[in-house]
């Protein structure tokens, strides 16, 4: 029997699947969970991931530094803490700002206090399984970091992917390419009653792609529009479906992972998925952060609701909170009350019905309170 330490691949979302996949009837025992500190804008305003110097109260444990439900992040927000207290898990903070080989030690030290003899690396989506040349990769560095760190470390590791396409990263053709070279070591369906009590308790996670597999575990089978530009992703049961794959040989497929495996800091990352042409989400949030963020007129807001499509079933919170030019946590969080006060069980967060934000989306502008 296997004694498994779950990493979070993409950043804290990820740890909602690795938590359903740890309730899974199983032979390997879940002995901890670990991931990163990198949340995207609307929650934290600084650029790149986050250093141990700037959490605050990470508890000294002799496995690690593990997050406990009063760790704080001044100027920003995790849920990473409410994690922790809501689900009663160890969660261990990793440190991708050090370089790869710093976090290849850091990886195999807390395996061996922890008493952990599998690495499994768990991603929502599957852009983890990316070669590097897909076009529509937006978050390609800290899988490949974590990938590249994983594979230093020597521990035995897997990499598992469920939710595969509702992170609107990777094509169906890529998906299914990537499946094709890579060899599938077993696979396994997330039931109903897993995914409904994982919902249950953290419906509140601010994480979309995670809730969505949630919900097409459960049975909902829907179109959903995540991004203007995007095709929109499809739910249904598909993607229940966990693939497990050796990590090695995801490694070996990932020239992205090839060019980070040196870098001794975050910026050299950087400089590496550059070279390599591809565009860190890094290099996007110091992008984004010296735009300023501005509110939506009333008419801008309704052009933007007449674009959406009728043939889609649902419309993220994501994506609503872009047409409103909702930024930030605080206005984010107020679009999600009025939406669930408005629209009811018709509401299954992150999902609203689209039908409803092209009907009634402009009341709900002019009562949220961000137009200029």
């Amino acid at each position: 029997m296997a004694r498994r330490l779950c990493v979070a691949s993409g950043g804290s979302g990820d740890l909602v699947a690795a938590w359903a996949l740890s309730r899974l009837p199983s032979l390997d025992r879940t002995v901890a969970f670990a991931a990163p500190v990198w949340e995207r804008s609307a929650l934290d305003p600084r650029p790149g991931p986050r250093g141990p110097g700037d959490l605050c109260g990470l508890v000294r444990d002799p496995r690690g530094r593990r997050i406990a439900p009063t760790t704080s992040l001044p100027g920003g927000w995790s849920p990473l803490p409410r994690f922790v207290e809501v689900s009663g898990s160890d969660v261990f903070f990793l440190d991708v700002t050090d370089g790869v080989e710093n976090l290849g030690r850091h990886l195999a030290r807390l395996c061996a206090r922890a008493g952990a003899d599998l690495i499994e690396l768990v991603d929502v989506g599957g852009d983890v399984l990316a070669a590097g040349d897909e076009p529509g990769l937006r978050s390609p560095a800290l899988d490949a970091v974590l990938l590249a760190a994983c594979d230093a470390s020597g521990i035995e590791a897997v990499v598992t992917v469920v939710g595969a396409g509702l992170d609107g990263e990777l094509s169906p053709a890529e998906l299914r390419r990537a499946h094709a070279e890579l060899p599938l070591m077993h696979e396994q369906v997330i039931p109903r009653s897993v995914a409904g009590r994982a919902y249950a308790d953290l419906a509140w996670f601010p994480s979309e792609a995670s809730l969505m597999m949630l919900l097409a575990c459960q049975g909902l089978v829907a179109t959903v529009d995540i991004k203007a530009g995007l095709d929109p992703v499809v739910l249904d049961r598909a993607a229940s479906i966990a693939r497990t794959y050796l990590l090695r040989a995801v490694a070996r497929r990932s020239r992205l992972v090839q060019a980070v495996r040196q870098a001794a800091s975050f910026d050299e990352v950087n400089a590496a998925l550059s070279d390599a042409g591809q565009v860190s989400e890094l290099a996007s949030e110091r992008l984004f952060a010296k735009r300023a963020a501005a509110p939506r007129s009333p008419s801008e807001v309704s052009a933007a609701l007449a674009h959406l499509d009728d043939r889609v079933t649902y419309t993220s919170l994501r994506r609503c909170a872009h047409i409103y030019g909702a930024s930030s946590r605080a206005q984010v969080d107020a679009l999600d009350a009025m939406i669930r006060r408005s629209f009811a069980a018709a509401y299954r967060k992150p999902l609203v019905p689209t039908f409803l934000m092209k009907e009634f989306g402009s009341r709900l502008h002019a009562d949220m309170g961000v137009a200029p």
